[in-house]
C-alpha cells in the first residue's frame, strides 16, 4: 500500500467511508448472531449440542450469549 502522505483528502475520506459501511454491516451481523444464539438458548437450552460434526455449547460472556465449540480433537463415541 502506498504511503498515507500520498493520498488526497478525498481518497482518505473514501477509505473512512468504506470503513463505516463495513462497520455497520458487522454491527448488524453481530445483532443477528446474538438473536439467533439467544433463541437457541431459550428454546432448547445451552447444550452441549452436536451440529455438523462439531460440539457446541452456549456460554455467557458479559451480557452476551456466545456459541463456543470444542476442539476438533473431541472423540465421538457411538
Amino acid at each position: 500500500m502506498s504511503d498515507a502522505g500520498e493520498l488526497t483528502a478525498e481518497q482518505k475520506r473514501a477509505l473512512f467511508e468504506a470503513y463505516e459501511v463495513q462497520l455497520a454491516k458487522v454491527v448488524k451481523a453481530t445483532f443477528a448472531l446474538d438473536t439467533s444464539v439467544k433463541a437457541i438458548a431459550e428454546q432448547i437450552g445451552h447444550g452441549p449440542f452436536r451440529w455438523q460434526g462439531t460440539e457446541l455449547t452456549i456460554a455467557k460472556r458479559g451480557e452476551r450469549l456466545l456459541m463456543k465449540n470444542k476442539t476438533a480433537n473431541t472423540e465421538e463415541i457411538g
